[in-house]
Formats: C-alpha cells, structure tokens, sequence
C-alpha cells in the first residue's frame, strides 16, 4: 500500500486475480473508495504483486517473480523496467571478457544476460 500527501490517493496491490473490473493494482481515495483498477498486461502471468509506488502520474508495481513493472494511469499501459529470477538463489555467475555484461544462473531454471552499461537484462 502506498500513499502521497499531493492528492490523498491510495495504491495497492495483491494477489487478485484479473476481473473484467481490473486487476491486482487498484487506485483509491481517501474514503477507501476505488477510483480505478489496473491489468497488468504484461504478455505473462503476473502471480503476486509483493510493492507498489506511485509518482508522476505513473504507478511502479514489485512483483513475486522478480520485476518490476510501470503502470500509466492515465492510460493504464504497462511496461516491463526490469525482469529478473523469479525464485530461489543465483547459483551462477560469470563477466565476459571484453565486454560489459554478466550472465546469471538461478534455481528458477533460467540464465539472464545483463548489460551493465546500460543496467538492463538483455536476454532471458
């Protein structure tokens, strides 16, 4: 849950699933009365919203499986900032040679590749 002292709305987020009235992101006032509810549409299951933060009219949403996502809320677009392992430990972890990126192994069954430059996942 999360509030700003410039408007008195209110984010939250949980584990609802999507509705035809939204999503697990939802958008309150100060009566605790919902002004608007998100989709995450992402282009994959979105299992659990663990945080939420809003500013600029945009609304930042932490999720289980390890990203974080930008919700418009004017529009209500969502866009994938970071995608990282979704569950237990990194198990690998190797620089290549020249260049600046890492690669990453997890007990989630993937390897991400990373540029550090640029401070993005550029393969999963």
């Amino acid at each position: 849950m999360y509030t700003t002292l410039r408007d008195g709305l209110i984010v939250t987020g949980g584990k609802e699933r999507p509705t035809k009235e939204g999503g697990a992101v939802k958008l309150w006032d100060q009566e605790m009365k919902r002004c608007r509810a998100f989709q995450l549409e992402t282009g994959q299951l979105v299992e659990c919203v663990r945080s939420v933060c809003r500013g600029k009219g945009k609304i930042l949403v932490g999720t289980k499986d390890g990203e974080i996502i930008e919700v418009g809320e004017k529009n209500a677009a969502s866009n994938i900032l970071i995608n990282g392992h979704t569950e237990g430990e990194i198990w690998g972890l190797a620089t290549h040679p020249s260049k600046d990126l890492f690669i990453s192994a997890s007990d989630d069954g993937t390897i991400r590749i990373w540029d550090l430059a640029d401070k993005v996942g550029i393969k999963t």
